[in-house]
């Protein structure tokens, strides 16, 4: 049996317009600069961060392990040029309350939602990536996923694992290029800063959906 997406509205209008296929996409900065208690919002989004239990150590050449206490290494994308469509596999009324939903579109053909999405984007020359969003633990090493932008854009803290979370992202093909990334170590906690003035939101038109998606009300 195929697993439906669900999508949640704080308002009806906004439901209509999904149903007639209109889908907004927000970049990834925009919810970094959103401030909502960590809902929709999250100060770390795009950014795979570092923080093992035991504290950072900088490998010196003489062979030393040189203690960074304090410290945490944060791998970042272009945050202010992949666009998400953010999704979830569940229904229940605890997340309805959360996202303050006042409609919810179950999409019940994942594979035909899916495909009508990617030829709108792929027919302008974008990249595209699509799946369930994995949890990660900060103390987790990073392995080879703080060098691939198409990962950590579609990784999050264990604090949004309740969310289960399915995403569409996009994006220029170079944007996703591997190590296309910032790196940098920094004081743990440490907050981004606000992007100089980008284009936040595109809609992208993927023509009606209507006859594979269910509405429910408040759930």
């Amino acid at each position: 049996m195929q697993q439906s997406l669900f999508k949640h509205f704080t308002r009806s209008e906004h439901a209509d317009h999904f149903l007639e296929g209109r889908l907004l996409f927000r970049t990834l900065q925009y919810f970094v600069d959103y401030e909502d208690g960590q809902v929709r919002g999250d100060q770390n989004e795009g950014t795979h961060v570092y923080r093992p239990d035991q504290g950072l150590r900088l490998d010196m050449v003489d062979g030393r392990k040189l203690p960074m206490l304090g410290s945490e290494f944060r791998s970042s994308v272009a945050k202010g040029h992949i666009y998400v469509f953010c999704m979830s596999t569940s229904r229940s009324e605890k997340l309805a309350a959360e996202f303050a939903s006042l409609a919810c579109v179950e999409v019940q053909n994942k594979r035909q939602f899916l495909e009508r999405v990617r030829a709108a984007l792929e027919a302008k020359g974008k990249m595209v990536f699509a799946g369930q969003l994995s949890y990660r633990s900060r103390s987790e090493p990073p392995a080879h996923r703080w060098a691939l932008p198409e990962v950590i854009c579609m990784t999050k803290s264990p604090d949004f694992k309740r969310q289960f979370e399915y995403r569409i992202a996009f994006a220029e093909p170079e944007v996703f290029a591997p190590e296309n990334v910032e790196v940098r170590i920094v004081p743990q906690g440490h907050r981004e800063g606000a992007m100089p003035a980008h284009i936040e939101s595109l809609t992208i038109d993927v023509g009606s959906i209507g006859d594979i998606c269910l509405v429910h009300d408040k759930a």
